[in-house]
């Protein structure tokens, strides 16, 4: 059975809500004021059963100047429209209001219905029929159908269901895939269940298994029971208007305007649109103060206008909308601006970007991006999305700004020539990342490599993808991405190789001279024959020097025999590997043989040693873990008994 949900619209005592009483047999005004003042003031619901194949749900909203901000609440959502005009009447300021804000509103299909016929005669029609092909002229009603009825004695209410049936046929039902969104119109409790809310379901679908997040905020509700039309269903979706009985907060927690979605995203106060204002409303200047309503959610707003210093009526700008509180809009929502004061409607339009950044200053890039997204591609869209990061951003990331379903965005193609940005892969996962930022690490890295090598001529080795790392100014989780592409650009284009656990320089090589070998060959042996006694710098500097070998050769030296194992560097001291290698046995067959573990003053006996050298090995032995310390003793590891076996 088709789904799809018609409103109404129309000036105040036009009979929208006799209308649908007429069409349904239910009465849309429900409340106690509604009934003594005559007039619709808060929204009516109720459902319109035409065929086995077809179940309407319909909004009849209020038509009086008063109540603009509650219409619109209910026009969100809606699939088409009965604008609604009564006969003797004729075409009233609300009936233009309420026509414009359905066009804003991106309203595409629609019936004219002239109501009351019975208090008009035939040539009173005709002129009325002339002024309404003159109104709807460049509008989405315009060639529509135009229905005389009496909603007071039935005539042309047969005729009027039968043109409901055969538009409803060329309309599709919206697509239940993408995240689940309802913004709350009304919310009330009822014995024995507790608190209940309505609305439009605006996207996705929902099932009573599921819960859901209340927006703004980061609320997780559980649902207890779904209503469609009154009737209790396992699962909602798109394009249905829903119950929802909610259980885990107070009634008084939910306010109308909030929203329920099945993706906890980010609520906003910073919007950039394209806006249009109509034909008789007043101009804006490059800044202005106005009512934003998207949905039934409503926010005073500092209008900034991006490409134009003054918005002139009937003309079209992109602006930056600075509202007075977070609000759960997403990319491509409608919304409408009031005038500050909430009399006038002024226009409105579509959201394009819902986290933009703060355009401070109005460049052409910053124009030209907005235009981009004005088009409404999906693929631009996401580009731009990841654009305004200059870390690596995942599809996932942006599906979670743009509040779209993450599952489905990973069914696209997305074209890899983008002129800003690289398409990558991570762990399955697909990423985005600026060409300028790839190009700046891509160089750093390379000089950063380059001065190591300059340092230590001797290393045939480089840097180690730990001490790379180090160099990206990324938030933590976002360098270890950007530093595997850049590392990859490098190995790509052959400035750089694998060395071991390191990436090198491929031009660089590593040539002893005869001087360079005598040097080498010196410094090993001063640290093999200060043996239990660790050189201080001073000293080997010193001497050293008497060699020929000054301290930046020394250094370089001393680098070399630690990345080659011959030696030891720990807490600024230097052990020949012989020693320690002696010493490792020496202490693995003791602790083998005294199961009661070892002392510092025992070892340092054992190996006849120095307090200080004693505990820098014994710090060595811990970190290759081949002993484990409890208090002043020490007791060999499992790893320790491993190594003494294979002596």
């Amino acid at each position: 059975m088709k789904h799809i949900i018609m409103g109404t619209a129309g000036h105040i005592d036009h009979g929208k809500t006799s209308l649908i009483r007429a069409l349904s047999g239910q009465d849309c005004d429900t409340h106690p004021e509604e009934k003594q003042k005559g007039i619709t003031i808060h929204l009516g619901f109720s459902h319109l059963k035409l065929n086995d194949e077809l179940d309407i749900g319909i909004i009849d909203v209020p038509g009086h100047r008063n109540f603009v901000n509650t219409m619109i609440a209910g026009a969100n959502g809606i699939d088409f429209v009965l604008f609604i005009i009564a006969a003797d009447s004729g075409i009233m300021p609300q009936s233009r209001e309420h026509l414009q804000i359905m066009q804003m509103l991106n309203i595409k299909k629609g019936i004219v219905v002239v109501n009351k016929i019975d208090l008009a005669d035939n040539e009173l029609l005709e002129l009325l029929e002339l002024e309404l092909l003159e109104l709807t002229e460049n509008t989405f009603l315009e060639n529509c159908p135009i229905v005389h009825v009496s909603a007071k004695n039935g005539m042309g209410i047969e005729q009027l269901k039968q043109e409901i049936i055969k538009l409803s046929d060329n309309i599709q039902e919206k697509s239940n895939k993408g995240v689940y969104r309802q913004y709350i119109d009304r919310i009330f409790s009822v014995k024995g269940f507790g608190t209940v809310i309505t609305g439009t379901v605006l996207s996705g679908n929902l099932s009573k298994n599921e819960s859901v997040y209340l927006l703004p905020g980061k609320e997780n509700i559980k649902i207890k029971r779904l209503e469609r039309h009154g009737d209790e269903v396992d699962t909602i979706q798109a394009g249905d208007r829903a119950s929802i009985n909610l259980t885990g907060l107070d009634n008084k927690e939910y306010k109308k305007g909030m929203l329920l979605s099945s993706l906890l995203y980010d609520s906003t106060n910073l919007i950039d649109v394209e806006l249009n204002l109509f034909e008789d409303a007043t101009a804006l200047s490059l800044w202005s103060q106005t009512l934003f309503i998207s949905g039934s959610t409503e926010a005073s707003a500092r209008v900034h206008l991006l490409d134009k210093d003054k918005l002139l009526p009937g003309e079209k700008a992109f602006a930056q909308i600075h509202l007075d509180r977070y609000i759960p809009v997403v990319y491509n929502d409608s919304f409408i601006i009031r005038k500050s004061s909430g009399d006038i409607t002024l226009g409105g339009g579509r959201i394009i970007d819902a986290q933009p950044l703060h355009h401070r200053r109005r460049t052409e890039k910053m124009k030209l991006a907005l235009k981009k997204l004005a088009e409404g591609n999906l693929e631009n869209t996401i580009f731009l999305t990841a654009e305004k990061h200059i870390y690596p951003i995942s599809l996932k990331d942006v599906a979670f700004m743009l509040a779209l379903n993450y599952k489905e965005l990973q069914g696209l193609t997305l074209s890899s020539d983008n002129d800003n940005q690289i398409i990558l892969k991570e762990n399955d996962e697909l990423f985005f990342w600026l060409k300028t930022q790839l190009k700046r690490y891509y160089h750093r890295v390379k000089r950063h490599i380059q001065s190591w090598h300059k340092n230590n001529p001797f290393d045939t080795t480089g840097k180690t993808f730990e001490e790379l790392l180090a160099l990206f100014e990324y938030p933590k989780e976002r360098k270890p991405a950007a530093a595997n592409w850049t590392i990859k650009a490098l190995l790509e284009d052959e400035i750089i190789e694998k060395r071991e656990n390191t990436y090198a320089l491929t031009t660089h090589k590593v040539t002893f001279t005869v001087e360079t070998n005598k040097a080498l060959q010196w410094t090993e042996n001063f640290i093999r024959q200060s043996s239990m006694k660790t050189p201080l710098w001073s000293e080997m500097s010193h001497k050293s020097k008497y060699q020929g070998i000054d301290d930046k050769l020394l250094q370089q030296l001393l680098t070399y025999l630690v990345r080659k194992n011959k030696a030891y560097y720990i807490e600024e001291s230097y052990i020949h590997y012989t020693i320690v290698d002696k010493c490792r046995i020496i202490l693995l067959k003791y602790l083998f043989e005294h199961k009661e573990g070892i002392t510092v003053s025992i070892f340092r006996d054992l190996v006849d040693g120095n307090r200080k050298i004693c505990l820098l090995m014994l710090a060595i032995f811990d970190i290759e873990g081949i002993i484990r310390r409890d208090g002043d003793y020490r007791y060999i590891t499992e790893k320790g008994r491993r190594i003494l076996e294979t002596l």
